[in-house]
Formats: structure tokens, C-alpha cells, sequence
């Protein structure tokens, strides 16, 4: 993944539209539509992002657990690589990270998902601390994080909110929302 051909890909689409667009991501989609609106703001209107992960301040995530996790999946280890994808970079309990490790045993998911997943973080490494960019988008920002655990995409969306008046930080329970 390129984040930055994947933002433009998203400006052209958008460009085909008679008026400025809203726009939704999540995850690295998140990322991916923030650097679409710093490429062309004439283009969206307001932007919606769900748990972008990437550390918005000026301190990248933990570049260890991104390197770890790729020598899980070069060494043929997909289980390996996605325990330290959840415990490290998503911040999921010890527990149940090992849990995640059977995710591995899904054909779909250990020849794909898995390495997508640590070549999409690697790419959202290199591209660093944003909190300075991304204060500079003038649409209205809904940054939404799910409150029931303690991510660095919560954290994230805070230190946002912070810089950005245009940004508001919404947190859900996910569980409290599924039962009702």
C-alpha cells in the first residue's frame, strides 16, 4: 500500500462529482481519506474517520512491533504476526491477542489479511507524526474511536481534537450498541 497514491485515487474519484463529497474511512481507510482531504480540500465537504490507525502526533507507533510482525510473516508465522499486531499496535489484551493467533488457521486469512494488514501498517510508518497536517483540514472532522478499549487510535483522536477546532472526537461502545 502507498498511502499517498491511495489518497489520490480517492481525489479522482471524488473530482467526478459534481460538488464536494463526504467521505468515510476506517482504519487505514481513515488515514487514507485525512490525506485526501490535505490534497484537495476543494473536494469533500466534511469527513467521518473510524479508528484511523496511525499515531497523529509527532510520535510514530512503536516501529518495533511493525518490524516484528513483518519477520513473523516472512518466517511463514501469519499466527505469530497478528498476535503482535493485536497486542502491540492495537493494544489488545495479552489474552486475547493469543486468542487472534487462530485467525491464522483461515487459509484467507494467512495468505492474505494478515500480511495486508502488516504491509498497510508498514506503509502508515513511513509515513510518520501527522498532527500538524492533518490540523490543517478546514472541513468538519468526526473522528470516531470505540470506547470500550483503550487503543492508540482513541488516543490518537484525542491529541486531533486538541489541535484541530474543526474536529469532534465521538466514542461508542460497540458491545452497549450491538445488545440494544
Amino acid at each position: 500500500m502507498n498511502v499517498t497514491d491511495e489518497a489520490a485515487d480517492v481525489v479522482a474519484l471524488a473530482r467526478t462529482a459534481d460538488r464536494p463529497c463526504y467521505l468515510f474511512g476506517h482504519s487505514s481507510g481513515g488515514v487514507i481519506a485525512l490525506e485526501a482531504a490535505l490534497i484537495a480540500p476543494e473536494s469533500f465537504a466534511a469527513l467521518a474517520v473510524f479508528e484511523p490507525p496511525v499515531e497523529l502526533g509527532e510520535t510514530p507507533l512503536p516501529p518495533a512491533a511493525t518490524h516484528a510482525a513483518r519477520q513473523a510473516i516472512d518466517a511463514g508465522r501469519p499466527g505469530r504476526a497478528i498476535e503482535i499486531f493485536a497486542r502491540d499496535l492495537v493494544k489488545v489484551p495479552r489474552p486475547a491477542a493469543r486468542l487472534v493467533r487462530l485467525l491464522a488457521l483461515s487459509p484467507r486469512f494467512r495468505n492474505e489479511l494478515i500480511p495486508g494488514m502488516v504491509s498497510d501498517q508498514e506503509a502508515l510508518d513511513r509515513l510518520g507524526g501527522r498532527l500538524a497536517a492533518y490540523g490543517t483540514i478546514r472541513q468538519h472532522v468526526l473522528l470516531v474511536t470505540e470506547r470500550s478499549h483503550r487503543s492508540i487510535c482513541a488516543d490518537a483522536a484525542s491529541s486531533y481534537t486538541a489541535c484541530c477546532p474543526s474536529a469532534t472526537s465521538f466514542g461508542w461502545t460497540v458491545l452497549a450498541t450491538l445488545a440494544r
